[in-house]
This record gives C-alpha cells, sequence and structure tokens, in this order.
C-alpha cells in the first residue's frame, strides 16, 4: 500500500542537531505521537535543536517532498517534559534561544527570523507551582539602638531595636517591612524564624515564580553592640518548583513573534525548537538531558506534502542539454549526479533547454550558503523571480520553485546577479510531476545497505525514519550500522581553568554609598560593560558588601558566576577557553 508524506510528523519529517563538539544529542522513540530528545551537556552553553526544514536534504530522491512552507493551516498540539534543560518558564536570559519556537520565514520576498516565546502558548499539564524559600532565625539579646535587618538584591528591610523590644518584635518589624515595600519577597515570621518567600513578578496575584526563586538569595546584618545574631547570616533560597509537563498549543494562522510580529506561516523555510543546558551554580559539570514530547498532534488543512511522481525528470548539471556562460567550475560531492557547478562571476548563466509532453513543476536545484549570490531566473524569456542564496552560517542544498509549465518546448535560464566573489551553484533543473504518494518499491531479501552515525544523514534523523528509508527502498537482508567516534566518545576536560578575577572589600563601607563593578569583555567599549552596584547600609561590611554582589551575580546572569570567601569575591566566566 502506497503511503503519503505528512508535514511535521515526527518520525518522517523532523531533524536534531546539537552544539559541537562539546554537547551531544539524538531524537529516538519516534512515532506519529511523539518522541524523545536526550544526549549530554558537557558546558554551560550547550543545546540541542528540533528541527522543521522546508528543504529535505535527507532521503533518496524518490521520497523527498517537495519544498512546501505553507503551515498557516495547521494546528500543532503537545506535551512536553525537560529533564536537566532550562525549563520552559525560566526567566534567566536567553543566552541561548532556548524560550523560543524560531521560524525563518519570508514576507514580500525579504526572508526574517521570527521568535515566538513558547511559553506564551503553554499551559501546565502536570505538576505545580512551589514558591522559593529561605528561614532566617534571629537570635541572642536586644540592645536598644542597634540595627537589625535582612536584605537582598535591590532592597533592605533594617530595624532600630527600640527599649522593651524583643527579638520576636524586631522579626516582626522586619516582616512588615517586607509585606509593605518588597517587590520581590513576602515574609512570615513564627517566634523568632522568618520564612522569606519569592514573589518577584507576581504583583500580588498567583505566585508562579517556581523554580527562579531557586536562584534567588539573602543576607542578614546586625551593627551597634551585636547582642542579636542571625542563626545563619546568609541563605540560598530552596524548594521552588514549576510544572513538570506543559501543554503547548500553536495555531499557525495567528502566531505572533516577541516584537509583536504577526509570521507569515503561508511562507516559512526552517523551524527550531532549542533546548539548553540547564543553569548551574557552580563549574559546570557533565550532565545528561532528556526531552519527552508526548501527545503530538497535527490537525488542520494543508498537511499533505507531494513528491516528484513518476514521470518526473532531472536535468543534471552535466546534462549536454544545459549551457553555461561566464566561468564555472565543477566539483564533485554528494550532489544529485555526483557533481555541481558554481560561479563567482557577476553576470554568469546557465541556460537549460528541454521539451516536455505534459505540464510540469519546475525547481533549480541549488545550494545556500554563507557567500551566496543573488539568482534570477527567467522561463521562456519571462522572469520568474529572484532568489537571495546567502544564509549567514547556513550551507544546505534547495530546490528553488520556478513555477509550471505546459506541453511543449521551453528554455530556462539562471543568471548570477549577486556581487563579486559572490557564489552562484547549480546542481539540477527538476520537471516534477507532483504526486501525493510514494512509489512502492520491489523488495530484495538479501541486498541491504549501511549506515554511517558519524553524518547527519544518521545522526541527525530518528532511528525510525532510517529504517523506514531502508524498508521503503526494498533493501531486506542485514544492515551494516557504523556507529563511529562522533557517537560513541567521551570528552574530558585536561589542564582548563576558567577565566577569573577576584576582588577584596576592605575597609568600613559608609551608609548610602555605591559601590560598582563594571563587567565587559576585553577589548570592548566601557559603553558595553554591564555595571553591578549595591547601595550600602547600616550594618553593612566587607564581607556583606561581597555577599551582596555574589547574590546578585548568581540570581541570573548566565556569563559569569561568583564565589565569596569573607570579604573576596571572586568572578568566575562560565565560558571555555582565555
Amino acid at each position: 500500500m502506497s503511503e503519503r508524506l505528512e508535514k511535521l510528523r515526527p518520525d518522517h519529517d523532523l531533524q536534531c542537531y546539537f552544539e559541537r563538539p562539546s554537547a551531544i544529542a539524538a531524537i529516538s522513540n519516534a512515532s506519529p505521537s511523539g518522541f524523545m530528545v536526550s544526549g549530554t551537556w558537557r558546558q554551560q552553553f550547550d543545546w540541542a535543536v528540533v528541527e522543521w526544514n522546508r528543504d529535505n536534504v535527507i532521503e533518496h530522491p524518490l521520497f523527498r517532498n517537495l519544498p512546501d512552507g505553507d503551515l498557516s493551516g495547521l494546528r500543532l498540539s503537545y506535551c512536553e517534559r525537560r529533564e536537566n534543560c532550562i525549563p520552559l518558564d525560566s526567566t534567566l536570559y536567553p543566552a541561548v534561544d532556548w524560550p523560543y519556537l524560531r521560524i525563518w520565514a519570508e514576507d514580500g520576498g525579504q526572508e526574517s527570523l521570527y521568535r515566538v516565546r513558547i511559553a506564551d502558548y503553554a499551559t501546565p499539564a502536570a505538576g505545580e507551582y512551589a514558591a522559593a524559600e529561605a528561614v532566617f532565625t534571629l537570635s541572642g539579646a536586644p540592645t536598644p539602638g542597634d540595627y537589625v535587618g535582612l536584605a537582598w538584591p535591590g532592597e533592605h528591610h533594617t530595624y532600630q531595636v527600640n527599649g522593651g523590644d524583643t527579638l520576636e518584635s524586631i522579626a516582626q518589624a522586619i516582616v512588615a517591612s517586607i509585606n509593605a515595600f518588597s517587590t520581590q519577597v513576602s515574609a512570615a515570621r513564627q517566634g523568632t524564624e522568618i520564612r522569606l518567600m519569592y514573589c518577584a513578578g507576581s504583583g500580588g496575584g498567583e505566585n508562579r515564580t517556581g523554580h527562579n526563586g531557586n536562584r534567588f538569595g539573602a543576607y542578614g546584618y546586625v551593627s551597634g553592640a551585636k547582642t542579636e545574631q542571625w542563626v545563619e547570616w546568609t541563605k540560598r533560597f530552596e524548594g521552588g518548583t514549576s510544572p513538570s509537563v506543559w501543554k503547548v498549543e500553536l495555531d499557525f494562522s495567528g502566531l505572533s513573534d516577541i516584537d509583536g510580529r504577526r509570521v507569515p506561516t503561508h511562507a516559512v523555510r526552517k523551524m527550531r525548537w532549542t533546548y539548553a543546558a540547564d543553569w548551574q551554580r557552580g563549574e559546570f559539570e557533565r550532565t545528561e538531558f532528556c526531552v519527552e514530547i508526548t501527545n503530538w498532534a497535527v490537525t488542520g488543512s494543508g498537511r499533505s506534502y507531494q513528491v516528484a511522481g513518476p514521470g518526473s525528470r532531472r536535468l543534471e548539471d552535466d546534462s549536454s542539454q544545459v549551457h553555461y556562460s561566464g566561468e564555472w567550475v565543477e566539483e564533485e560531492g554528494n550532489y544529485s549526479g555526483g557533481t555541481i557547478r558554481k560561479c563567482r562571476a557577476p553576470g554568469g548563466r546557465v541556460r537549460v533547454e528541454f521539451e516536455t509532453a505534459e505540464e510540469v513543476k519546475l525547481f533549480a536545484g541549488s545550494r545556500i550558503t554563507p557567500d551566496g549570490a543573488l539568482a534570477a531566473f527567467w522561463v521562456d524569456g519571462v522572469q520568474r523571480g529572484v532568489h537571495d542564496c546567502r544564509r549567514p552560517g547556513e550551507d544546505t542544498l534547495v530546490r528553488i520553485p520556478l513555477g509550471s509549465v505546459s506541453a511543449g518546448r521551453h528554455e530556462v535560464e539562471i543568471r548570477h546577479d549577486g556581487g563579486a566573489g559572490s557564489v552562484l551553484w547549480f546542481d539540477f533543473l527538476e520537471l516534477a510531476k507532483p504526486s501525493e504518494t510514494l512509489p512502492v518499491l520491489r523488495t530484495h531479501p538479501v541486498l541491504a545497505l549501511a549506515t554511517d552515525w558519524d553524518t547527519d544523514h544518521s545522526l541527525a534523523v530518528a532511528p525510525e525514519r532510517t529504517a523506514w528509508m531502508i524498508h521503503s527502498l526494498g533493501f531486506g537482508g542485514r544492515v551494516n550500522h557504523y556507529a563511529g567516534a562522533m557517537w560513541f566518545y567521551e570528552l574530558e576536560r585536561h589542564g582548563h581553568a576558567y577565566a577569573t578575577i577576584e576582588l577584596s572589600f576592605v575597609g568600613t563601607p559608609a551608609p548610602n554609598t555605591v559601590p560598582e563593578i563594571r563587567i565587559g569583555r576585553a577589548g570592548r567599549p566601557e559603553a558595553e560593560s554591564t555595571v553591578l552596584s549595591h547601595l550600602v547600609h547600616v550594618g553593612d561590611t566587607g564581607e556583606t558588601v561581597a555577599r551582596a554582589f555574589e547574590i546578585q551575580i548568581n540570581s541570573g546572569f548566565t556569563g559569569i558566576r561568583a564565589e565569596v570567601d569573607r570579604s573576596l569575591l571572586r568572578i568566575i566566566s562560565r565560558s571555555m577557553g582565555a
């Protein structure tokens, strides 16, 4: 029975890529209703992506869908669970684009990148929110005139002890100040114990800070006779949790990006879901991760793909029907027919003459690269458009649609319309007779082929997809799977050290002064630096000021982390290398 290909089907239409060489990731357990992405993180900025791409370069040409980037009639829903990845509702700065579904789409002939915040389309499906907490206990004996308080980034709540105060009344006064004025923390008292609950951004509504509060910290201080003491004077907030499973619902007819732009989902070239290594407090330790996608369902119209059906043909770059003018160079490789031609000179042309007995759709086989040229297309002397083949950071084969022609003799011309040094690639001209059903090939029970898990044709796709391809091509013999070093290796750091700087806070801090730390990249203008500051209050010491900066840095900075040894602040880069 012949099959049909469908858009966004996990076991046929998605790929997985990852940060190399530090990470490793694979898509597996793929079926029409879900899949899993798993692997290893080895440094803080590792990532893995699941990609849908209009330009299929994976399957055999018989099963390779024709380019179709119209997703506007589709609705996608799925449930997602992450382990050792930055959570979907994290408030961390996206040093890696983990919060977004990135969509490369064309509008008015110009391609743009649209970032759609997935959390805006997600609802909790399992698990609950719990606020992170920290408990401070006041001990000792009150001395009138002493100052006692608690502080965290941007706030301090101080109480001056009066005659007749008890430890309980001092604690209650601090709690009252917090609940009246704090925008980040709420508080409750039991005896001399103060329980702080992280609530930044809640605005008095439901507290959905969850796991984000676990990065927060606070410290206590005392000045004067100092007969009062905090049992533990500094604490990291703990116990914050967020939903463990999220349901995501994406209606491609009405997606908007983070800038409020409507996404032109009728002309999508590529989409990427990104998963990144979870934030670690200390030096990054190797960790395994997993993303489990279940209940994947695609509904709506326009989901079926077409393939180049029976009667389709390709005129390869070395065909006698292909004529070149200008300087064209032939290259061998994994191209249609084994070769491709390239031209770096503006004005270079390729002309293809052909005859067809019936209507066909035309596709020019080309390549998009960081130095790609503008390609202008004519069919029978009528211009059919200009395509920009330049894509920074990309190098992939594409089929550029040129529309349809009726039965008869025709001529297609492709011209290099780019600047000097830009490259125009020509692989083939395809005359496609679209079909929604796949061909059924004869089975060869003793023939097989080998796979190479060191290349993206196997490494990037689900094993279920590879098995389907082998079966669909009619190979029934035993298969040799080559699992190479790219798959089964382990990396270890030897002699590595993260870039570090140490700052000592000496002397007695003067209340109401504001020490600053400027952090930037070597060789970059000072205006690009990030400025950290702390308002010194009564009771601060060199040690508490160092702690204040440490809490501020470790509350959410993604590029650096901090450690404290008394009044010594150590700032450490999270990036590997010099």
